[in-house]
């Protein structure tokens, strides 16, 4: 009995500082930008296994330069940064990004120096959307207009307010072919939900180089506008342990809707 204290003991003293040691990792570097300083860097990093308790890091930087994140677990870390030029704690679709290009592990505790990587300035062309956005409802927010590039153009997206001419302008984009949808921010979030009136151009738009298209109008339609529905039976030959959901996503102008299954 005397022995199996004594070697619990042991363990104990050896483990012990090994489990302290092992929430001890860092990760530092140096993030650098070449434009002009237009706002706060947000350095985040996320783990995976993610930490339950604090799913995501952050460093905040009134400048390019060094960054870090301390009391790291051991695991697989991937990092990326933002310029929040709007100010409104969000990367936007025209903000200055940057990703570092692999995973930083952090292994027994080390301190991992040396992430260096960039912002850089999403690539810009020269061609344009036009178009106008009708909503017959009550209006009450913003609506932001976004232009999605289908293959490897990038994304644009500008807000206006309803009441005038409706108009917007999406500019600088590249060649490509584009979806573009608009939602009507309610609840003032910078985000579509389930609950807000959007909308969507019938056709993708497709621009040459420099090419300016006008007359794509999008309609905004509340989700509830719409009274078809969709039935059936959700089968799972497991162990119930948890509700249920069941999601349409519309692929022309109706909406994402989900709803929770019936128990039975």
């Amino acid at each position: 009995m005397k022995k199996k204290v004594f070697f619990l003991s042991i363990a104990c003293v050896i483990l012990l500082p090994l489990s302290i040691f092992a929430q001890t990792g860092a990760i530092s570097g140096n993030l650098s930008y070449q434009g002009p300083q237009q706002g706060p860097i947000l350095v985040a990093t996320v783990a995976v296994p993610p930490d339950l308790n604090e799913p995501m890091k952050l460093d905040t930087l009134l400048a390019p330069g060094a960054y870090s994140f301390e009391n790291l677990n051991d695991g697989t870390y991937f990092i990326g940064a933002f310029m929040d030029v709007n100010m409104d704690g969000m990367p936007g679709f025209n903000e200055p990004v940057g990703i570092y290009p692999g995973p930083v592990m952090v292994e027994n505790g080390n301190q991992v120096t040396d992430v260096d990587f960039a912002l850089n300035e999403l690539p810009r062309g020269n061609g344009i959307i036009k178009g106008t956005i009708s909503y017959t409802g009550v209006l009450t927010g913003e609506v932001h207009v976004y232009a999605f590039g289908v293959s490897k153009t990038p994304f644009n997206t500008t807000t206006l307010t309803l009441g005038g001419d409706n108009s917007y302008s999406l500019e600088g984009l590249m060649p490509g072919d584009y979806i573009v949808a608009a939602f009507l921010d309610v609840d003032g979030d910078g985000f579509p939900n389930m609950t807000e009136p959007v909308g969507m151009a019938e056709q993708k738009v497709s621009l040459a180089e420099g090419e300016i298209k006008e007359n794509v109008d999008i309609v905004l339609f509340d989700p509830e506008m719409h009274g078809g529905s969709i039935s059936g039976v959700a089968s799972y030959a497991g162990f119930q342990a948890g509700d249920i959901h069941v999601a349409s996503i519309g692929l022309t102008l109706t909406p994402v809707k989900d709803v929770v299954a019936d128990p039975q």
